[in-house]
């Protein structure tokens, strides 16, 4: 079984300043539409708070969870047959704020945003934003070395509460669903074109990072496969779904705990399980 992960939050009710922070996974071997459906995304962790989520302590356990799963496998048993189940993980899909909390990273609207590559934004006092412009692209790759050498960096430079940014690696229609990897090429060159090319349409406040960030569509593509598959949009309806558990305005998240174990023990649904079961 191999988890691509999500993590977002949402306010939880009008009523309260506090924000719901919960860290779901998907299975891949579930082919889509029903990979998306909401009761075959599990819930790993949940986070309630007036702040963002520390990640170090809301996903400690979990991390350490999968770790061993992954390392130690694990089985189920269905009508006494054992299954044995070998976990893995296939990529963290999140919005571009939500990928710098969970990866420690620069903000997207920071100097050194991009986790591809070694692309540097400049400030530009004219439209008072951090650019990245096409021209001063620098793609040489980051490397998972790169990035615990810089995280260990930070950590020595760190003084207390002050933040220090890291280095780091992150894991059109065209990339939707492609059939050749011609197609994936064909749309690497298109985006490549427009992204060189946009700022003379508009201007230069069009190069902001999350322009810069398409650029690197084609790659996530071969890691993974079509952008059809790698949508948050599934995850983000569940989130919707899971407040509906919470009432009132206090224990919101034990209340939602709660219902959702509820939920889990009380299904009953039936299948019949082929004999020949084939996980990739």
């Amino acid at each position: 079984m191999t988890l691509v992960v999500h993590s977002d939050g949402a306010p939880i009710v009008r009523s309260s300043k506090k924000s719901i922070w919960p860290c779901f996974a998907s299975i891949t071997e579930i082919p889509p539409p029903m990979r998306e459906f909401q009761s075959n995304i599990i819930i790993l962790a949940l986070w309630l708070s007036k702040k963002k989520p520390n990640v170090n302590i809301f996903l400690e356990e979990t991390v350490s969870d999968l770790s061993i799963l992954i390392h130690n496998g694990t089985s189920i048993f269905i009508r006494d047959e054992e299954y044995k189940i070998q976990l893995g993980t296939q990529f963290f899909v999140s919005d571009l704020p939500a990928k710098a909390l969970f990866c420690c990273t620069t903000n997207f609207n920071g100097y050194s945003a991009c986790t591809f590559g070694c692309s540097r934004g400049i400030w530009n006092p004219e439209y008072n934003k951090v650019l990245y412009p096409y021209k001063n692209n620098d793609f040489t790759a980051r490397t998972h070395d790169s990035y615990l050498k810089a995280a260990r960096e930070a950590i020595r430079k760190s003084n207390g509460g002050k933040e220090v940014a890291v280095d780091g690696i992150k894991a059109i229609k065209l990339l939707y669903s492609p059939q050749t990897k011609e197609e994936i090429l064909f749309a690497e060159r298109l985006l490549d074109f427009y992204c060189r090319t946009v700022s003379n349409v508009h201007d230069s406040s069009i190069e902001i990072f999350s322009l810069h960030a398409h650029l690197h569509l084609s790659y996530q593509v071969r890691q993974h496969g079509g952008l059809a598959h790698m949508s948050a949009f599934a995850f983000e309806s569940v989130i919707r779904y899971i407040k509906k558990k919470a009432h009132g305005s206090i224990n919101l998240g034990s209340q939602i705990a709660y219902w959702i174990n509820i939920q889990q023990a009380t299904q009953s649904n039936k299948f019949n399980l082929p004999k020949d079961c084939l996980m990739s």
